[in-house]
C-alpha cells in the first residue's frame, strides 16, 4: 500500500492555478482598453508594452535577419548614418524643388532636378532590397511597418519619377490632336501634381531616428480617442448656445451680422468665442442685450477656458503617458533583445529545444551581459535567483515566453495591485486546502497500516494460544 500511495507536488497545484490568473489578467487588460479614457492610463499602457512584449518574445525569432552579407551591412552603424544623412538631404531637396522647379513632372524639370530625383529614387531603392535581402524570411519583412512605409515611399518616386511621365509621354504621342487625348495627358498631370504632395510623405522618415519626435507624434494618435469625444463635448454646446443666440437675436441688428442662421451661429461662436481676442463680439452683444451678453460669457467660460483647456490637458497627458511607454519600450526592448541573443546565439541553450531548463537558467545569470540587461529593466539579481528556484520547481522547462513574463514579473517598479493580493489570498487558500487533503490522506494511511498491525499482532498472540494448546 505504501508504494501505491503519491503525494502530490505544490508544483502541480501551482500550475494548475497559475493560468487563471493569466486569463483574468488578460480580461482586465482587453476590458481596460474597450474604456473610453483608457488610452490616456500610463499603467494601462505599460501593461500593453509587457504583453507586447512577453507575446513576441517567441515571435521575434522568426523576424531576426539571417547571417548573409545583407544582414552585415544592416547592422552596420555606417549604414544607418548614411541612410539618415540621405533622408535629411531628401527633406531639405523637397523645399528646394517646389522652391525652384516649376515643373509638373520630374522629366519636364531641368536637367539638374532630373539628376538628383534619379539618385535619391536609386539609392532608397537600393536601401529598400538590401533590407529586404538581410530578412532570414521573406514574409518577415511584411512584419515591419517601417519596411511597408518605406515601400510605399519608394513606390510613389517610381510613379512621380518613371511611370507617370512614362504615361504622358505615350498619350502625348499617340493622341496629340484628340480631345480625349488632351483630357486624359491633364488627368496625367493632375496626378502627378499629387504625387508631389504626398511626397512630403518622406519627411516622415526623419522621425523614425528621432525618439524625442516619435513620443509627440505617437502622443497625438493615443490622444485623438479622446480629443474627439472633447470636441464632440464643445459641438454640443455651442449648437446650444448657437439655438438660444439665434432665437434671442430676432429683430435685432445682430442677426443679419453673426446669427442669420443656427449653423452661422455654430461658426460664429467658435470663431469669434473659443478664439482670442472676442472683447469687441462681446462689447458687441452686450450693447444690444444683456442676456445675450451674459450668454457670451457663460459660453467663454465654458467653451473656451473649460473644453479648450481639458483638451490642452488631454494632449499633455497623452505625451506624458507616451513618454512613459517609450521610456519602457526602449527597456524591455533592450533586454528582450540581450536575453534571446544569449540563449539563441549565446550558447545558453545548448540542447536546442527552444525552452530553458533550470542548467541554463543558472548558465543565464553567469552572463555578465544577461545580468546587465536585468539591471536594466529593473529586476534585482538575488530576487531572480531565488526566484528561479519556484520557476523549476516541477522540473520542467520554460519556454521563452513563460521565462520573459516571469522576469518580467520580478521587476521592483511593478505596483501591488488589491487584485494581486485577491489572487495570493486564493493561491494560498488553494494551497492549505490541497494540503489539508494530503494530511488527511496520510492519516487514513497512516491509521489503517496501524490497524493491519495491530491485527497482526493478535493473529499471532491467537497462534501461538493455539499451538500451547
Amino acid at each position: 500500500q505504501m508504494d501505491d500511495f503519491t503525494l502530490p507536488t505544490v508544483a502541480e497545484k501551482r500550475k494548475k492555478h497559475m493560468p487563471w490568473i493569466h486569463k483574468q489578467a488578460a480580461e482586465k487588460a482587453e476590458d481596460e482598453g474597450n474604456r473610453a479614457f483608457s488610452q490616456l492610463s500610463a499603467e494601462y499602457a505599460t501593461d500593453m508594452v509587457r504583453k507586447k512584449a512577453v507575446e513576441g518574445f517567441d515571435r521575434s525569432s522568426t523576424r531576426v535577419m539571417s547571417n548573409n552579407i545583407f544582414a552585415s551591412i544592416v547592422r552596420h552603424p555606417a549604414f544607418e548614418r548614411m541612410s539618415l544623412a540621405i533622408i535629411y538631404m531628401n527633406a531639405l531637396w523637397i523645399a528646394v524643388d517646389i522652391e525652384f522647379n516649376d515643373a509638373d513632372m520630374v522629366l519636364q524639370a531641368h536637367a539638374f532636378f532630373i539628376i538628383v530625383e534619379i539618385l535619391f529614387l536609386l539609392y532608397f531603392t537600393s536601401e529598400l532590397l538590401i533590407r529586404f535581402m538581410s530578412y532570414d524570411r521573406s514574409r518577415s519583412a511584411l512584419t515591419d511597418s517601417w519596411f511597408i512605409f518605406d515601400f510605399l515611399l519608394v513606390l510613389l518616386m517610381v510613379l512621380e519619377t518613371w511611370l507617370i511621365p512614362l504615361a504622358a509621354l505615350l498619350m502625348q504621342g499617340s493622341e496629340s490632336s484628340n480631345q480625349a487625348g488632351m483630357a486624359r495627358s491633364a488627368s496625367v498631370l493632375r496626378v502627378a501634381r499629387i504625387l508631389r504632395v504626398l511626397r512630403t510623405a518622406r519627411i516622415i522618415r526623419v522621425a523614425r531616428y528621432m525618439p524625442e519626435l516619435m513620443i509627440l507624434v505617437k502622443g497625438l494618435i493615443v490622444a485623438a480617442r479622446s480629443v474627439f469625444f472633447t470636441l464632440v463635448l464643445l459641438l454640443l454646446i455651442t449648437y446650444v448656445f448657437s439655438i438660444a443666440f439665434a432665437q434671442l437675436s430676432h429683430d435685432t441688428r445682430l442677426k443679419p451680422l453673426y446669427f442669420q442662421s443656427v449653423p452661422t451661429a455654430v461658426l460664429t461662436l467658435i470663431v469669434t468665442c473659443v478664439m482670442p481676442d472676442q472683447e469687441s463680439f462681446f462689447q458687441d452683444v452686450a450693447q444690444e442685450s444683456w442676456v445675450m451678453g451674459m450668454l457670451v460669457i457663460i459660453f467663454v467660460t465654458i467653451g473656451s477656458l473649460i473644453v479648450m483647456n481639458m483638451l490642452v490637458g488631454i494632449l499633455v497627458e497623452a505625451v506624458q503617458t507616451v513618454a512613459t511607454m517609450e521610456h519602457e519600450q526602449i527597456h524591455v526592448d533592450f533586454a528582450k533583445r540581450v536575453l534571446r541573443d544569449l540563449i539563441q546565439e549565446g550558447g545558453v541553450d545548448e540542447d536546442g529545444d527552444n525552452q530553458i531548463s533550470e542548467e541554463e537558467f543558472c548558465r543565464l545569470l553567469q552572463r555578465p551581459e544577461a545580468m546587465k540587461a536585468l539591471g536594466r529593466l529593473g529586476v534585482d539579481d538575488y530576487a531572480v535567483m531565488e526566484y528561479g528556484r519556484l520557476l523549476f520547481e516541477d522540473g520542467e522547462p520554460l519556454t521563452f515566453k513563460e521565462f520573459m513574463d516571469a522576469i518580467l514579473t520580478l521587476r521592483g517598479s511593478n505596483q501591488t495591485t488589491v487584485k494581486d493580493i485577491v489572487n495570493l489570498r486564493k493561491f494560498t487558500a488553494d494551497e492549505f486546502s490541497h494540503l489539508h487533503t494530503v494530511l488527511m490522506e496520510l492519516c487514513k494511511f497512516v491509521a489503517g497500516q496501524g490497524m493491519a498491525k495491530r491485527l497482526e499482532v493478535k493473529a499471532a498472540k491467537a497462534a501461538r494460544r493455539v499451538d500451547e494448546v
